[in-house]
């Protein structure tokens, strides 16, 4: 056992405890974080609005929190931007998040929310590593393939795109052991940045990689022309643990990439992930369906075409095989969001979730 996994593997058996607890509680867990995150925000201007004060169970919630759409947040983090405090969620964001290409600022990041999905990324990291026995792979490198790494300042506030704010949150501890480097990830352009990538990380010892099924088949491309056609367990031949991030648009994409790699050693776990945080992840890889990821800072609710906005459902409430999409809130003042994924659940002790096709 190295000295990286000898530090970690106590913190991952936790990490593994935890996730079994939350899972079997769902419901309490649920229950207990609408409540602190509408106790939290009592005194914003959109509490205030939305008489926070009076809800005191799901039904309130409902009644007093409207549907929130992705055009809504614009004139919130306008008044950001114009100097604004507590608007969606006590205080000043930490960062605003900008879709660089078409550079509009989609997301007003607190603080916690920030923390809460590198916690979530680590989490599903270090259950698949604990769980992959007979291999040194918490002691090898991490490669995580990301989009554009960018950050400005704009009125005040720290301008970023997701990834960024991902990459800056990441302890110093476990700098070291990630790839790419600190200089290749914020080249600018998409095509060189992978081509550095590929030069960076050809020859070390890396046992996981986490990317979406798009950017894999990409470095999986340029690795061969560079390197010549091998399997990418004999391109990487350290490589054990994949987690794949997955959105309804990317099922087509990641159950080819998934096929590719049918007779590799490797060992790939489906993740659940979109800007507002990771929501699940394939915990059993006998099984298709994901474990829906509730140490996240986010309250979920449900909805179709056959449910009112008023009479969303929350956890309990949902039926095994029936096709909604997750609304969510979170600790950075998103409420009653339409994420735009549509998942049917596939059991519900615990809750497990099918992701569907968009």
């Amino acid at each position: 056992m190295g000295i990286k996994s000898s530090i970690i593997r106590p913190y991952g058996k936790r990490v593994i405890q935890s996730i079994k607890a939350w899972s079997e509680n769902a419901l309490d867990k649920q229950a207990n974080l609408a409540k602190l995150l509408v106790d939290r925000a009592i005194l914003t201007t959109y509490g205030r609005k939305h008489q926070f004060q009076s809800v005191l169970m799901h039904k309130d919630y409902r009644k007093q929190i409207p549907v929130m759409h992705e055009h809504d947040l614009s004139p919130h983090i306008e008044a950001y931007l114009q100097g604004g405090q507590s608007i969606l969620w006590p205080g000043t964001p930490k960062y605003l998040m900008i879709d660089k290409p078409n550079g509009k600022i989609v997301r007003a990041i607190s603080r916690e929310a920030s923390m809460e999905y590198y916690e979530a990324n680590k989490k599903v990291l270090l259950y698949h590593g604990m769980k992959k026995v007979n291999t040194r792979v918490l002691d090898q490198k991490f490669l995580k393939l990301t989009g554009t790494i960018w950050s400005d300042r704009k009125a005040n506030h720290t301008v970023s795109t997701l990834h960024s704010i991902i990459n800056e949150n990441l302890p110093s501890w476990l700098r070291p052991f990630q790839l790419p480097s600190k200089a290749t990830n914020r080249i600018l352009d998409a095509s060189v940045k992978l081509s550095a990538t590929v030069d960076e990380v050809y020859g070390q010892r890396i046992g996981t990689i986490s990317a979406s099924a798009d950017k894999l088949m990409e470095f999986k491309q340029l690795l061969d022309d560079r390197h010549g056609r091998r399997r990418l367990s004999e391109h990487l031949t350290d490589l054990k643990i994949i987690l794949l991030n997955i959105q309804s648009k990317d099922l087509p994409q990641a159950s080819d990439f998934i096929r590719s790699i049918d007779n590799d050693n490797i060992q790939v776990a489906k993740v659940l992930s979109s800007q507002d945080g990771v929501m699940g992840f394939q915990d059993k890889l006998d099984r298709d369906d994901m474990l829906l990821f509730l140490d996240n800072g986010i309250f979920y609710e449900f909805m179709n075409d056959t449910i009112p906005d008023n009479e969303r459902l929350w956890l309990k409430q949902v039926e095994i095989g029936e096709p909604y999409e997750i609304l969510i809130s979170n600790n950075s003042g998103l409420w009653s969001f339409k994420t735009g994924i549509w998942i049917e659940f596939t059991q519900k002790k615990p809750y497990r979730i099918k992701l569907l096709e968009a």
